[in-house]
């Protein structure tokens, strides 16, 4: 099960980091046994309005530049070339339907709640508020007909000081529901290195694994995102294996498209 890693940005991203190579990130799946590397740097589609300034220059076009420069497979690893658009609410997603079938795959967040206004209204400061915003954005992400999977799901990013404090106000049945919703539209959810797996400690969080083996049990698929913007961040480690094991997560779980 974890020979892939979906959610990969380079120094396309802006947020990238100069040494965020496609050609080192490949070595070094190569070193790991990673079978299936998929490239999701961030998109805002110029056809789409609303991009704020940051996202402006990470349209369509520039995405593409690394589907052109790399092949379908290297060195035994097929490569994907996908990417992380953005999702804002009132059904508002940040690519067409139409360019998102010349994807491999499009990841969708739904809890960048660092982008205050833009994604995270400005009304939306408790953490019962930001839970339920998190359960009803989910909602409406796997049914935008766009996702092939939820990025980094139930993260709020910009609140992971008090993200149990948040989690805790989510009851196991919105859970099922989420994802059995995801599982009707075939959307999967990532289990994202940085942070489903761990915590001050390096030690993966209960909250996820209750998590997760819900999302195995609503029969919902799985893919593995390390969100790496930097060779540092690029990896399968031992914490992860611990949490898919524990979690009783199998190669059957996994989305079909990630298999080798």
């Amino acid at each position: 099960m974890l020979t892939h890693d979906i959610h990969v940005h380079t120094f396309l991203s802006r947020c990238g980091k100069p040494d965020a190579i496609p050609e080192d990130y490949i070595k070094k799946a190569k070193e790991q046994g990673i079978k299936v590397l998929g490239f999701s740097d961030h998109l805002w589609d110029s056809d789409v309005e609303g991009a704020t300034p940051w996202y402006q220059s990470q349209n369509l076009e520039h995405l593409l530049k690394i589907k052109e420069l790399l092949p379908k497979q290297i060195d035994g690893i097929k490569i994907l070339i996908g990417c992380e658009t953005e999702y804002c609410g009132n059904g508002k997603v940040a690519i067409t339907k139409e360019h998102a079938k010349m994807l491999d795959y499009v990841l969708v967040p739904v809890t960048h709640f660092h982008w205050k206004g833009l994604v995270l209204p400005s009304h939306i400061t408790s953490s019962k508020d930001m839970a339920k915003l998190m359960v009803d954005r989910f909602r409406e992400a796997v049914q935008l007909g766009v996702a092939t999977g939820i990025a980094h799901p139930f993260v709020p990013g910009g609140h992971t000081d008090r993200l149990e404090e948040i989690l805790s106000y989510i009851s196991n049945d919105e859970f099922e529901e989420c994802f059995g919703l995801a599982a009707e539209n075939n959307v999967s959810v990532e289990i994202q290195t940085q942070m489903h797996t761990r915590d001050d400690n390096g030690e993966y969080m209960d909250v996820y694994c209750r998590m997760f083996e819900i999302v195995k049990k609503a029969g919902c698929k799985v893919h593995i995102g390390s969100d790496a913007h930097s060779m540092s961040m690029f990896g399968i480690t031992d914490n992860l294996r611990r949490f898919v094991a524990d979690c009783q997560l199998t190669e059957d779980d996994i989305l079909p498209l990630v298999r080798a």
